[in-house]
């Protein structure tokens, strides 16, 4: 179990990238990884992560980088596609 921030983003990172590579395989929606990735950390679920302020902190990251729209990042084809669009 990490015992700082940056190992347990790292360790969040290297779960939800194993789990949407999988979810892919499968044809199933990328959602779905996130999700079982959140629950993996938590320190309900699996405790990859058992301090629950480091989860706050990492929960946080990941609203606002939803937020900015990062987490499409990844998708720069389609978004090049839907601005020449409109």
């Amino acid at each position: 179990m990490p015992h700082d921030l940056p190992q347990a983003i790292g360790l969040c990172i290297t779960v939800a990238v194993g789990l949407a590579f999988l979810a892919k395989l499968l044809r199933q929606p990328l959602t779905l990884a996130y999700l079982l990735t959140g629950v993996m950390m938590d320190p309900i679920g699996l405790k990859l992560v058992s301090d629950e302020q480091t989860i706050k902190t990492i929960s946080e990251i990941g609203r606002w980088l939803k937020r900015l729209g990062i987490s499409h990042m990844g998708d720069l084809p389609v978004l090049q596609e839907k601005a020449i669009e409109k």
